[in-house]
This record gives structure tokens, sequence and C-alpha cells, in this order.
């Protein structure tokens, strides 16, 4: 099973990774990305693991630039999006409606220690509710009915906020918003539009700009309140939507009703008037263990339907934890900023693989590491037979493709 599993898994990364090295090095990268499901904690121990050149597995971080992986991941993402939204183009509106296209966009930190090449810096951290020192990565996928598939779009190491002259780095919304631009563009050029899909973000990403954005694209905005937003009830009274919202749940408690075809859930719909959106729907949901306000600016848009948009979300943070407890995410210790960025680029293309290996097989990706993991030496048989017979090239010869790449970034 492991070696079914490995083969499975080494063919999907390869049909990401697209770069044009031999068969050394090509092996030496299968090694850094498959290092995770060895019995080793770094780069060095998993070289030793493997039998290779401990210089061979470091240099060939070095092989390609960073933005040939991004750009890699990218055009992926792009080429699966479209091809699911001609497949909609043509299907019944009861596929349309349980296939739909939902965008989502959120972060997570990583705390590190030492500066990883200057991309290390003081930010949030929502796990420790506190500001730690760490690495600051956003992504954008596209999650595809209640998550048949996940498709990651594009992700970004955030810079610190002054890293050399020039202009300032990008915002959060800044980032997603010409994120966002970038995918709707090469939809358009494959003759489809984003619109009628929906856009779940974080609160963090939930201001005026993201708002005029989504509009402008056709995309149905769904994100949780702000706590510090003044909104304005029908009695006129305006307040932070915190205090006005807990108010308001105290005053409707026995108006809540429960949510079809979420047991346990009951909720409470109601509009109110924001100084960012202008008129939303706000929506209070009751959970078992917590309660969620979400609003979106269309106030035509199902309760359920907001209920399952914001769910989707939480693909990103599965995505998140496995590429920190499964993946080696962890294992990254390198202190060049490009060896930095090319091992998190290709940490996202061993996420979408073995993602998409795991629902091939209809287990977890949980489930799918551990059988790897606990056959590590089918996985080095593997990597060993699947870069047998690829010829050696010359490494430090850049593609056509990468010198694009590196330009367009």
């Amino acid at each position: 099973m492991a070696t079914r599993y490995a083969r499975t898994l080494i063919n999907a990364i390869r049909r990401l990774v697209r770069f044009q090295i031999g068969g050394r090095n090509q092996r030496a990268l299968l090694i850094v990305m498959l290092s995770p499901f060895m019995p080793v904690r770094s780069l060095n121990e998993a070289a030793q693991f493997s039998g290779v050149s401990k210089n061979l597995v470091g240099e060939v971080l070095g092989v390609r630039h960073p933005s040939t992986a991004l750009m890699h991941l990218r055009r992926n993402g792009e080429r699966r999006l479209i091809a699911h939204l001609r497949r909609l183009a043509h299907a019944d509106p009861s596929v349309r409606s349980r296939q739909a296209v939902t965008l989502c966009i959120d972060d997570c930190t990583r705390r590190v220690r030492g500066d990883m090449g200057g991309l290390a810096h003081p930010c949030y951290s929502g796990a420790d509710k506190k500001t730690v020192f760490g690495l600051n990565i956003e992504e954008l996928v596209a999650v595809i009915g209640d998550g048949l598939e996940v498709i990651v779009l594009d992700v970004r190491v955030m810079l610190p906020r002054h890293d050399g002259p020039g202009q300032q780095r990008e915002t959060l919304g800044e980032w997603a918003i010409a994120a966002l631009a970038r995918i709707n563009t090469a939809v358009q050029r494959a003759g489809l539009d984003l619109r009628e899909s929906y856009l779940s973000v974080d609160s963090a990403y939930a201001n005026g700009d993201m708002g005029k954005a989504a509009e402008a694209l056709g995309l149905h905005l769904v994100s949780e309140i702000r706590a510090t937003w003044i909104v304005t009830g029908p009695l006129g009274l305006s307040l932070p939507s915190n205090v006005y919202l807990w108010l308001y749940d105290r005053v409707h408690a026995a108006d809540f009703k429960p949510l079809r075809g979420d047991p346990g859930t009951t909720y409470f719909r109601h509009h109110v008037d924001s100084r960012v959106f202008g008129q939303i729907v706000v929506v209070t949901f009751h959970f078992p263990d917590e309660i969620k306000h979400l609003f979106t600016p269309y106030t035509d848009m199902m309760s359920i339907t907001m209920r399952r948009a914001a769910k989707r979300r939480w693909q990103i943070e599965r995505t998140f934890w496995d590429l920190k407890q499964l993946l080696g995410l962890k294992m990254i210790h390198q202190q060049i900023r490009s060896r930095v960025l090319i091992r998190i680029y290709l940490a996202f293309m061993h996420w979408q693989a073995i993602k998409d290996c795991a629902t091939e097989f209809g287990i977890t990706v949980d489930a799918y590491a551990k059988v790897l993991r606990h056959d590590p030496q089918a996985v080095l048989a593997e990597i060993r037979l699947s870069s047998e017979f690829v010829p050696d090239l010359n490494p430090s010869a850049a593609s056509v493709e990468e010198i694009a790449a590196s330009r367009e970034t």
C-alpha cells in the first residue's frame, strides 16, 4: 500500500513541479519535499538517510528561482479553476449549486528562530492571540462545493514593513485584491467569469476596498463582522458592533430559530447599517461551542448559504495545519531568503499533490501521510525509481519560463 501511495504522490508532484532539472537534482528535490515522511529532523539527516550528498540536497534549492515555483503553483491553480468553470457552464442548475466556487483567503503565522533571510518579523498570531516573531503566510484557494476539491491559487510570504528602499509592502487587503484581479484576468482570457461565485475572507480582509473589489468581480462576499465597526440598528442607535450584537442577542434570545441542514445550530437574522458597507445582513449563529456573527452586503443571501460559505474557509485552516504538522513547514530552518521561499512554495505544491491523491483514494491527508510515514523505505525506493531514467541536465541553465517569472515578480 505504501509503495502505491508513494508512486501516486510522486507522479502528482512531478505534474506540479515542472522544473527543467536532471535526474540527480530531481531526486534531491523529491527528498527535500518528501523528507517529512522520513525519520529525520533536518535536510542534512534526510540526505544521510537517503544516501545522497548533503551539498546536493542543499544546492538543489538554489537551482531555480522562487518565482519559478510560485509561477507553476499559480498556473496549475488557474488551469484547474478554469476547467471547473467550463464544466459548470454546461451543467444543470442543481450541479452548479452543489459545485459552486468559493474563493477563500486567510493567513497563518509560524514562529521561527533567526531572521529567515530577512522574512521573519513581529506579526500577530491568531492562535496565540498576541504578536510573535515569525513568518506570516497568506493563501488564496478555491473550494469546490463543500470541499469536493480544493485548489491552491496563490501564496504570499509577507515581508517586514521596512524591507529596504522603495515602495512599502502590500497590506493584507492589497495583496488579496491584486490576487483576485489576477485570477479574474486569467478566467476572462478563457472566455469565462467568476460572477455568482462566493468570496469568504477573514475579518482582517473585510474592508471597504475588498467590498468594492468583490462587487466589481461579481463575487458574493461573506465574512465575520469586525468588533470595532460602528453599526446602526433599526432604532437609530450607533454602537461598536460587538456591543450592539451582544445587546441584540439578549433582547431577541427567544427569536432564534433552528438552522435547517445544520443540526444543533440556531440563528437570528437582521439588517444594520455600517459605515464601511452601508446596509448589510448580519446573521448570528449559536453553535454548540461558540457564537459567530457573519455578514454580507447581499441582503437576499440565505442564512444557510452564508454559513456554508464561511465554513468552506476552514479548508485553508486545514491546509495550514497539514503543512505545519504533516508536511514539514516546521522543518524549514534555512537563513537564505530564496531557499526559505522556495521551500514554502514547494510545501504548498506538496500539499496540493497529497490532497489530490488522498481524495482519489477516498481518505484524509492525515491518513495518507500516516501510511507513508510508517514505511519510509518505500518512499525512498520510489524516489530512486522515478529519477533513475531522467538524464542529467545543466542545473545552472535557466529556462525561458524562469526568466519570464523572475521578471513578473
